[in-house]
């Protein structure tokens, strides 16, 4: 059986910055969303909506935390799978990750908008924003199942070897969203509830590109199949992102280390010349001083 699979090569950093690169670029575009919100509200809808916003990203990166976790860790072991040549039980495992991450989705759009009060009040949200930010969560929540599948595709586009489409991707979803906010909350001036619909939307175009082509282009390594319940999975996904995430914090230590290590050993050389410069002009005074005892005693 031959390989087709486009990660099992000889990496060069060219090739290996073809993959990372659109995934930075796509990473960017995921965090503009609340950016562009944020502009347009502020403008159009006054500083109390812009807020508002502002109050709710913390319940929306919980969800970004969850499905990023899920989708890097299983994109590292389905990556691994496929390199092992083990290309059906891949396939199985992404099939069940993806239906993990939208269940994950629909029950924060369930329970979101049933404990949305108590969730208000826990993000500290005061009596003017309370409104606002209830309209432009729940909104928000009901779009979570594409949020989340967003999130996943990101990362699985990479894994199939097709970095550039998921690039391609994220960014006819930040530019719908971009333009749908100019059209709901300018136009048709629907405020903060307008912001929540575009971007929601805006989720929903990554998600249904992303089920389209793992549904129907079936010549590439990485499609849908019938999966099975794989609750180990999802143990071994959370360590191997835990284990991830440590290695970057450590290497992150590392260079601090080493830069702080170097900054000492700078400010001790400029120490050191600064003492040489002071040793100089006090060698110089010195020398002056002598010349002139010299002169006096001639006299």
């Amino acid at each position: 059986m031959s390989n087709s699979n486009s990660l099992a090569k000889n990496h060069t950093l060219s090739s290996l910055l073809a993959f990372a690169f659109p995934n930075m670029i796509m990473m960017l575009f995921l965090s503009m969303y609340t950016i562009v919100d944020g502009s347009f509200v502020s403008i159009y809808a006054g500083t109390t909506a812009l807020s508002s916003v502002n109050m709710t990203y913390p319940a929306v990166s919980l969800e970004m935390a969850i499905a990023i976790m899920l989708a890097t860790g299983g994109g590292a072991i389905i990556a691994k799978q496929m390199g092992e040549n083990k290309v059906e039980k891949a396939r199985q495992n992404f099939s069940f990750l993806v239906m993990v991450e939208f269940l994950i989705g629909l029950t924060v759009a369930v329970l979101g908008n049933i404990f949305m009060e108590p969730l208000l009040n826990l993000l500290g949200a005061t009596e003017q924003q309370f409104d606002m930010c209830r309209i432009y969560l729940s909104i928000l929540f009901a779009f979570a199942p594409c949020f989340s599948l967003q999130i996943t595709f990101q990362t699985f586009f990479v894994t199939a070897g097709k970095p550039l489409l998921g690039l391609s991707v994220t960014i006819m979803s930040g530019i719908t969203n971009i333009v749908l906010d100019y059209v709901f909350i300018v136009i048709f001036d629907s405020g903060i509830a307008g912001a929540a619909i575009a971007t929601g939307i805006g989720y929903s175009v990554s998600a249904i590109i992303g089920v389209i082509y793992f549904t129907f282009f079936r010549k590439k390594e990485l499609y849908f199949v019938k999966s099975k319940s794989e609750k180990k999975l999802i143990f071994i996904v959370i360590v191997n992102f835990k284990k991830r995430c440590r290695l970057l914090s450590a290497s992150g230590n590392c260079i601090f280390a080493e830069e702080n290590s170097c900054f000492k050993g700078l400010k001790a050389l400029c120490e050191e010349r600064q003492n040489f410069q002071s040793d100089l002009i006090l060698q110089k005074k010195c020398t002056l001083v002598a010349g002139k005892v010299q002169a006096c005693n001639a006299n």
